[in-house]
């Protein structure tokens, strides 16, 4: 049967199914911008580079490229949605790259990848915190923080294999230099309020895990400054480094040698006797020799140590000091000669070729005119470099993140500039070309160069998306919403929205004209919206709006600039607390409703002994209570009814974090000035006797308790303990009322995937991995007997990666990916049959990651992003009337999207249907000239602003579409 035969009977279906157009994007901001992939974290792997980057969508996520553009790929999304799997310590073992990432199911864990989706797998379920990575043929070893306790691990490569060698080192500081030789892992690592390090071994048992070393300094070039011994270098069969103190008493620093005994661990030789403290440094072999680089910022001094393991034949073969400062990098070695960048003798960085058979040298050209930093950060300011068969590339630094990229044969007439404007970072090898970041119109991306300037190019523009909305933070009172957005013209200004098109505009531009007024925390108070911002004269004022420009007026009256922290609301919402930052250093504490009668200072906290700011780090409020803590000297609490004499310091504490009030009482986590790891929960009633730690829940060891929620007049939170791992736990402020709710994953691995509790009819919610249905969405009112799963959305141990909840009236909101739909609305009153997909913004695979839900009118708003964009904000109305079979049918066979759009739209077909033609028809009846193209993207881009129907002949059949352009 044929639907449609008029436009007259076109526009009738369309009436009748109105409610299929229920999203509807409320702005389109955007100024050109392209966001860029930020590609990083280079690793050369079979003919390929892996590398990390930002695609639009994704997130941060593993990606491989060939050199060309067509086999620039992803390798798989690992965090679902736009999180960033924060991927890092590439390592080959037995074929394989195994890797560090997060999933947002398990935190940190190692990973294994051949290269394609299906052979990326996640290897371990350990707890959070992996952090370095070594392998050798044998083994890989890798590194682990549980707080202030360093962990030794082992890996074959298999779940089963990973096993934890050594769990017991208290350690403060990072652990640093991971490395293997002769089949012995060594790290160096500083123990417990000690400011040296010791260099450990490990066999891969704990008997073979111990420290070589009393504690020893390093030279300035190491993690942590001095903290740490550097330039680690298997060479024959041992270990060499460079170290200072012990064996070479300070300041000097010599190198060291070690067989993995502490008898064996012997000082070679004395090197540095003087008292600078060296900015750089590097160690390699080359030609059956080491080498050590030393730069020191002080002295402009650039020197080369080489070295056979030998007292007799480690010796300084350059040492230059030069007038200016010039930027350093790493030192490549060929064809017996030393290449790297130095000085030039006048104000510039030069490129340097050493002869390692004479040990002559010749400042070969001139890279660059270097601008000194203001202090020194190897990570940012030295030189990269990397070899090909053929050339050799140097970056040169120009000034804060700009450098030179150059290339050379080696030969002075073969040394070229390539660009002058790429940003600082790596430089990897590939097949005879290098691969690096540059920032150009199209954002930060992958290019390649091949060491000749024409054929210095980009690979792939990976991001195409632009930059949208930015701010993360939508605020409703029940009738609007307000927000943040920037643009050309008004610069970011605050915006709001009743959840129409029609309604979403300027709220009002208060630093007039394109300066911005910038976003900070917004609340809803009585009614009325109270925000700080920047003023026309530059000063921060705090505004109350009734959601007006006329109503948007500046409720506090500062004579000077303030800094701005914490803003919370009432329980009541009749009233908000905020606090600033005075000039004379003092912090001073102001209690509003919105309006400059009702706004006024409460508290003025003043200095401590040695005249430093006594500053408010956490605020929760209760109905009728201000709880907050202030750190200065330790960390105190204190409460505030609202007024000045109600004003008052309750007890004497030490870093208070997660404060919340339930109830009559505040709940919040204390960690001992003892131990970083001791963290516990804490509970006041208001007065010193009262506030006390509620109950030791792991022994001697800390909970780790973080999360905490209010709920039901109790707190709910998440706990680690060696029998159960990370759960749920829930405490009434009493140690009888403290307990476990349930063991959902039983034994000692953890459930809780995050910690995101939102609380919704009685009854609290949060993501759980139960072993069986991977991390999915669960409830529980307090009892074990209540604590269930409420629907597995991807069923069997895939996850549907649920977050972003939010509890509005009648139902809970989130946001959950699914294989057919992506990561997109989803909403459950908390029952399995009524958890279902809501909106699906972006149809099909390709997720527009929604977050910020509030309700506006009965409408849904929020921001997800949009297909060219980026974050925009959206409105969605429930479906209200028309048939069902309507919606059924036409959802079957196309969809067409964004909608409303700037002209360009995308026809989407389901599977299995045809389209014949397309026809385009303004409101008044006028054929539009369009054409569906092969991508399937519909350009009406000549067409006027306005209303068009979209109808697609399919078979035997018609359907019309309604499209807005804007």
């Amino acid at each position: 049967m044929k639907i449609l035969n008029s436009l007259a009977f076109a526009l009738i279906v369309i009436a009748s199914i109105q409610h299929t157009f229920a999203q509807q994007q409320l702005t389109s901001f955007a100024d050109g911008t392209s966001e860029g992939s930020n590609p990083a974290k280079f690793f050369p792997y079979e003919n390929q580079l892996l590398f990390v980057a930002i695609s639009k969508h994704i997130g941060g996520e593993l990606w491989k490229t060939d050199g060309t553009s067509e086999g620039t790929i992803l390798i798989k999304d690992i965090n679902l949605g736009s999180g960033y799997s924060t991927i890092s310590n590439f390592t080959l073992y037995k074929g394989k790259v195994y890797f560090t990432a997060d999933d947002n199911s398990k935190g940190q864990q190692l990973w294994v990848t051949d290269g394609t989706s299906a052979g990326t797998k996640r290897v371990t379920s350990i707890g959070s915190g992996i952090t370095q990575m070594v392998a050798d043929d044998n083994a890989i070893y890798f590194l682990r923080y549980n707080l202030d306790y360093l962990q030794v691990w082992k890996s074959d490569g298999t779940s089963s294999g990973t096993i934890m060698v050594k769990g017991d080192i208290k350690i403060w500081n990072s652990a640093a230099n991971l490395t293997m030789a002769d089949g012995l892992a060594y790290f160096s690592c500083q123990p417990f309020g000690v400011n040296e390090s010791r260099v450990w071994r490990s066999d891969g048992t704990a008997d073979g895990t111990f420290p070589i070393t009393p504690p020893i300094d390093g030279n300035g070039s190491g993690p942590s400054g001095t903290s740490h011994p550097t330039q680690f270098v298997e060479y024959n069969g041992s270990l060499y480094f460079i170290a200072r103190g012990g064996a070479f008493p300070l300041p000097q620093s010599g190198l060291m040698k070690t067989d993995g005994t502490v008898a064996g661990t012997v000082a070679v030789k004395s090197l540095h006797s003087g008292s600078a403290i060296v900015n750089y440094s590097q160690g390699f072999e080359y030609n059956d020799k080491m080498y050590f680089t030393f730069f020191e910022v002080t002295t402009r001094r650039f020197s080369i140590v080489e070295s056979d393991g030998t007292t007799a034949n480690t010796t300084t073969i350059f040492d230059q000091s030069y007038p200016n400062y010039f930027s350093p990098g790493q030192t490549l070695a060929r064809d017996g000669f030393l290449y790297f960048t130095a000085g030039d003798g006048a104000k510039g960085t030069a490129l340097v070729k050493l002869n390692l058979s004479d040990r002559t040298y010749e400042t070969q050209k001139t890279l660059s005119n270097t601008t000194e930093p203001f202090i020194f950060v190897a990570a940012l300011d030295k030189n990269a470099s990397a070899g090909t068969t053929s050339k050799m590339f140097f970056q040169s630094r120009l000034d804060i993140g700009v450098t030179s990229l150059w290339a050379t044969e080696g030969t002075i007439a073969s040394t070229v500039s390539l660009l002058d404007d790429q940003m600082p970072g790596e430089l990897a090898a590939l097949n005879n070309k290098v691969y690096f970041s540059r920032a150009s119109a199209a954002g930060t991306e992958l290019w390649s160069a091949d060491g000749t300037p024409s054929a210095t190019t980009m690979v792939k523009d990976i991001n195409t998306a632009v930059y949208g909305l930015t701010n993360a933070q939508l605020v409703s009172n029940g009738s609007q919403a307000i927000f943040y957005a920037s643009d050309k013209i008004l610069g970011m200004e605050p915006r709001i929205t009743d959840g129409t098109l029609a309604g979403t505009k300027l709220l009002k531009d208060i630093a007039v004209g394109t300066r911005s007024s910038y976003e900070y925390t917004k609340v809803s108070v009585n009614g009325k919206f109270v925000f700080p911002a920047i003023d026309n004269s530059g000063m921060i004022q705090y505004y109350g709006s009734d959601g007006t420009d006329a109503g948007t007026v500046a409720i506090t009256s500062f004579t000077e600039n303030k800094s701005v922290h914490n803003i919370v609301v009432q329980g009541d919402g009749k009233l908000c607390y905020f606090d600033v930052l005075n000039r004379d250093n003092t912090t001073s504490l102001y209690v509003s409703d919105g309006t400059v009668a009702g706004t006024k200072e409460i508290e003025n906290l003043g200095t401590n002994g040695v005249g430093g700011a006594y500053y408010i780090t956490e605020m929760s409020a209760g109905s009728n209570r201000l709880y907050f803590a202030v750190a200065g000297f330790g960390e105190d609490l204190w409460k505030s009814d609202g007024t000045a004499d109600g004003t008052v310091k309750v007890a004497d504490l030490t870093a208070i974090s997660e404060l919340v009030v339930s109830g009559d009482k505040a709940y919040f986590t204390v960690q001992s000035s003892a131990s970083l790891s001791d963290v516990e929960v804490y509970v006041s009633d208001g007065t010193e006797a009262g506030t006390k730690l509620i109950k030791d829940l792991n022994g001697s060891k800390s909970s780790e308790a973080t999360g905490l929620t209010a709920f039901n007049g109790k707190v709910v939170f998440s706990a680690n303990d060696e029998a159960t791992g990370r759960e749920l736990w829930i405490t009434d402020g009493t140690e009888a009322g403290t307990a476990l709710v349930k063991d959902v994953l039983p034994g000692a691995e953890s459930s809780i995937v995050r910690n995101e509790f939102v609380v919704y009819q009685n009854r609290v919610y949060f993501i759980a991995d139960d072993g069986t249905h991977g991390p999915e969405l669960w409830s529980s009112s307090g009892t074990p007997e209540t604590t269930t799963l409420v629907k597995d959305i991807v069923p069997g141990t895939e996850s549907s990666v649920p977050g972003k909840l939010k509890a509005l009236d009648d139902l809970l909101y989130f946001q959950a990916y699914t294989p057919e739909n992506g990561v997109e609305v989803w909403s459950t009153d908390g029952t399995a049959n009524n958890t279902k997909l809501l909106v699906d913004v972006i149809p099909g695979a390709e997720h527009s990651n929604p977050f910020g839900f509030v309700k506006v009118n009965d409408k849904l708003v929020f921001f997800a992003d949009t297909q060219s964009k980026g974050v925009q904000l959206w409105g969605y109305s429930p479906e209200t009337s028309g048939p069902v079979t309507a919606v059924e049918d036409l959802e079957a066979v196309f969809s067409i999207y964004p909608n409303p759009s700037a002209g360009v739209y995308r026809v989407h077909f389901s599977e299995g249907t045809t389209a014949v033609d397309v026809h385009v028809y303004s409101t008044d009846g006028k054929s539009i000239p369009a054409k569906l193209n092969g991508d399937g993207t519909l350009d009406l881009c000549g067409a006027p602003v306005g209303v068009y129907l979209i109808k697609i002949n399919s078979g035997s059949q018609s359907f019309v579409r309604r499209v807005v352009k804007f």
